[in-house]
């Protein structure tokens, strides 16, 4: 099987194209193989945050994991959040079901809905099929000097670093400012699926609810 770049290593072109085939790989599968992706999604989340470290972040990690599925858990989602392999491309087929199966008993059991209708999963899947790309979006504004913020500015600067127009129109806030990765992607995939962005808004958040914090007492 071929090894897939990282997504830091691509050029927000080749990001875009990968999007792009993630996007019509997930409008073309069928249910099963989309509750497969959510599963994965639940399963094999985000990891940790991009940072120059990361290689020794993933090091100790493994090396304090204490089973040989948690160790396998955290190369599998190492390799999902670079865009290498997915887990089911990854690993043993009993490894992943044991994985997937513990952490859907944990999330049932906080009242968490598994099973979502096929046009959910779509909307949801695809607005995360689009979050890389509005990450390193908002990675090159936030690199941008403060005096080059404005609407006019950041949308010609990141035109010449190879963002698409569109999605950075979609991205760049009134009178300067970016909308957050999240907001980015599900409002683009809204534009690009052709439905009302409360539509990707309420499947995504039904499928990647926000955390809630513990109260304080």
């Amino acid at each position: 099987m071929a090894h897939k770049p990282t997504v830091d290593s691509l050029s927000p072109a080749e990001l875009w194209h990968r999007c792009e085939e993630e996007e019509e790989r997930i409008l073309t599968a069928d249910l099963a193989a989309l509750q497969d992706e959510f599963d994965d999604s639940l399963v094999f989340g985000l990891l940790f945050v991009p940072r120059p470290d990361n290689y020794n972040i993933l090091v100790k990690m493994l090396r304090e994991a204490t089973t040989p599925e948690e160790k396998w858990r955290i190369l599998a989602t190492f390799l999902r959040q670079e865009g290498i392999w997915q887990p089911r491309e990854f690993l043993p087929k009993e490894v992943r079901d044991t994985l997937v199966n513990e952490t859907r008993a944990i999330l049932g059991a906080q009242g968490r809905k598994l099973r979502v209708k096929h046009s959910e999963l779509s909307y949801a899947l695809t607005a995360q099929a689009w979050k890389p790309y509005f990450q390193r979006m908002c990675a090159a504004y936030a690199s941008l000097p403060k005096e080059r913020r404005t609407e006019i500015e950041a949308e010609g600067v990141l035109g010449k670093l190879g963002f698409d127009p569109q999605a950075v129109e979609v991205a760049l806030q009134a009178g300067g400012g970016l909308t957050t990765a999240d907001e980015g992607a599900r409002h683009f995939a809204a534009n690009r699926l052709n439905v009302g962005d409360d539509t990707v808004l309420a499947a995504h958040s039904k499928v990647y609810p926000k955390k809630r914090k513990p109260r304080k007492n």
